[in-house]
């Protein structure tokens, strides 16, 4: 199975490579002028009109490097959620609930560059009208959104650590009561929510989800395996 999802991982991160390098042969609209002229030619009040008229210049180059950047991300990341869990399985150094921890944060830590990445990418493109202060109050409600995020799941999680530890290897262990049963059952819709979120951010090249999401659920498979202490 290991070895499948690393093929898995390489022939994801080829295949957005070349759709990167693709899209790099294309300019990103038929006329390069067209935002700036746009921009001049629009009011703050006619924000509304920014986009739709902004999109009949583009061409295929946003599109190709926005699915090529989410099957690369997703590439590679699935190989380091390989990585991550083998890590954990097989190192006594690192199997310990501080080690988890601290990897959790780290992926909390890495919205914030993906997030600022994100839109300087898009910043880079001109989508954000000069006359629109739009990246400054994006950037601080996503982070605060990120803070937000990790402080809740850290607190949340500390639920399902509780009498634990972490596994030597994955396996399913059959929950023997109705909170266990609960366990599990949050666990594993948990991880769903994380891939549907992994899946749904590759065609707008969202980095940060793709990356957070595939490694997240790695660690939480860690906890579904986790049996009690004795």
């Amino acid at each position: 199975m290991t070895r499948k999802l690393l093929l898995a991982a390489a022939l994801l991160t080829l295949i957005g490579a070349a759709l990167i390098g693709y899209a790099l042969t294309l300019p990103v609209y038929t006329d390069f002028h067209a935002p700036a002229r746009l921009a001049a030619e629009l009011k703050p009040e006619q924000v509304a009109e920014w986009y739709p008229r902004l999109r009949t210049f583009e061409t295929p180059h946003k599109a190709f490097f926005n699915w090529g950047q989410g099957f690369l991300s997703f590439g590679l990341a699935l190989a380091a959620a390989i990585g991550v869990t083998r890590l954990f399985l097989h190192s006594p150094r690192f199997r310990n609930f501080e080690s988890f921890f601290i990897a959790w944060n780290v992926l909390w830590l890495l919205r914030f560059p993906a997030t600022i990445y994100f839109h300087a990418l898009h910043q880079s493109w001109q989508e954000y009208p000069v006359w629109a202060d739009w990246v400054g109050p994006t950037l601080s409600r996503e982070f605060t959104a990120w803070i937000t995020g990790a402080l809740v799941t850290n607190a949340f999680l500390i639920a399902f650590v509780l009498n634990r530890r972490l596994p030597e290897k994955l396996e399913w262990i059959r929950p023997t009561g109705y909170l266990d049963w609960i366990r599990i059952s949050v666990l594993l819709l948990w991880i769903l929510l994380l891939a549907v979120i992994a899946f749904a951010s590759i065609p707008a090249g969202d980095v940060g989800g793709i990356v957070t999401g595939v490694l997240a659920s790695a660690l939480l498979l860690l906890l579904v395996a986790a049996p009690q202490k004795t």
